[in-house]
């Protein structure tokens, strides 16, 4: 019997040619679109997307190990994936009901919550030179996640998002 049955792949969104999601799988499993999961379920509905095979031919160890490799590798670089685990335990450990939506523009539902947190900081994209009220304005208006503005604040990341091919700089107000 052959082991090598399993494969990594990942879906990436259209518009903005990135990937969302890496995972582990064997059959079809980078074809399947049910997607029981709110927050893919949102982005699969609302971009265009598509599902690809990165690597093929795996023993399902070898699988675990490479999906973990490209989830740090592309969180690395930058990409919001939605992956809630850092890969290598299949669905175990994941709380999908967390809220977290890294691609929340234009997402069906999603609201931010206007003022009523008293130690909410004031944020300012250096590269617009726009003001934010609080880091998740900041993230739906960019299309990016408000962690990773958070750390470019803090001086952990050199910048947070894109517009138009421009990397957004951002401080604390």
């Amino acid at each position: 019997m052959n082991d090598n049955i399993y494969y990594v792949y990942h879906w990436i969104r259209l518009d903005t040619n990135e990937p969302f999601y890496v995972g582990k799988g064997h059959g079809n499993r980078y074809k399947q679109t049910w997607w029981d999961i709110p927050t893919v379920r949102a982005i699969y509905k609302q971009f265009p997307t598509y599902s690809e095979i990165i690597e093929n031919n795996l023993t399902e160890e070898k699988a675990f190990e490479r999906e973990k490799y490209y989830i740090t590798l592309y969180k690395k670089l930058g990409y919001n994936l939605i992956n809630q685990t850092k890969g290598g335990l299949g669905a175990l450990g994941t709380n999908w009901n967390l809220g977290r939506i890294p691609y929340n523009k234009g997402v069906p539902n999603y609201k931010i919550r206007q003022g009523n947190n008293p130690v909410a900081r004031k944020v300012l994209c250096i590269t617009t030179n726009k003001e934010f009220t609080n880091l998740k304005e900041a993230a739906f208006q960019y299309n990016t996640n408000n962690c990773n503005i958070s750390a470019c604040c803090r001086g952990k990341r050199k910048s947070a998002g894109k517009l138009n091919g421009k990397k957004l700089v951002w401080r604390y107000i």
